[in-house]
């Protein structure tokens, strides 16, 4: 059963309990069937079709985080660029008032050296504001970017395993059945067992055969035996035959 069928079943499983959760009698029953769906969960997962849905679900789930974590990394990166360059600007234009102020001064222009100062008060404040941002997002950049580096070295790592695991269980699972294969091919059949008693019957009615013959002969034998001997008998008694006749006896 595919991994997508047992979780459509599942969760209409569960839906279907959810209206026994608050009833006693029901509690019981419940986390039988709770251990019984987890064992099925367990069971699905060891088989190449599971193991594969289930590693696409967590690569896609370190894949969002990855994704949401570059997403804050550019942001924050580029929050962080921004105000360094805000940063550089603001000590460029403070530099610029300080040495207006110096030559308003040393000529006198206290007035409008005064207007400037207070510009400069004010680009003072904005200046610490943005040292304290920067302050603020480095570590938060860095931070990021470690979570970043962790997730894509765990999204690697976690294809990997999974080519890996999968191919092995593939693997195993092709072994399993070839041996399964093998050992119905090595399982005797019923018609072999026929065939193994037809060829032990006819080794059976061919020694019989041989015997019938062995004996048949030996009776053929024997007759011929007992014809030669009555017909030597029938010669000799001939011959004395004979002989009385010749002598008159």
């Amino acid at each position: 059963m595919a991994f997508g069928n047992v979780l459509i079943i599942a969760a209409v499983f569960l839906l279907i309990l959810s209206f026994f959760m608050f009833s006693k009698q029901w509690k019981g029953l419940l986390i039988i069937f709770g251990g019984l769906f987890s064992s099925l969960i367990q069971d699905t997962a060891k088989t190449p079709e599971g193991a594969r849905a289930i590693f696409n679900e967590k690569i896609d789930e370190v894949e969002r985080e990855y994704a949401k974590a570059s997403d804050i990394l550019r942001k924050y990166s580029g929050k962080l660029k921004i105000s360094e360059e805000n940063l550089k600007n603001l000590k460029l234009k403070i530099s610029g008032i300080e040495k207006k102020c110096e030559q308003l001064v040393k000529v006198g222009s206290i007035s409008d050296a005064n207007i400037l100062a207070e510009q400069r008060e004010e680009l003072l404040i904005e200046e610490r504001n943005k040292k304290e941002e920067i302050e603020k997002l480095r570590p938060m950049v860095v931070e990021v970017e470690t979570i970043c580096s962790n997730k894509q070295k765990q999204l690697k790592a976690l294809k990997a395993k999974s080519k890996e695991i999968i191919s092995g269980l593939e693997l195993n699972k092709q072994m399993s059945d070839m041996y399964d294969d093998f050992d119905e091919l090595k399982r005797t059949s019923q018609t072999d067992k026929l065939l193994e008693s037809i060829e032990d019957e006819y080794s059976e009615s061919k020694q019989k055969a041989i015997g019938a013959k062995i004996i048949h002969e030996n009776r053929i034998e024997i007759k011929s035996r007992r014809a030669m001997e009555t017909a030597q008998k029938l010669t000799g008694n001939s011959y004395i035959e004979e002989l009385q006749r010749k002598y008159k006896k």
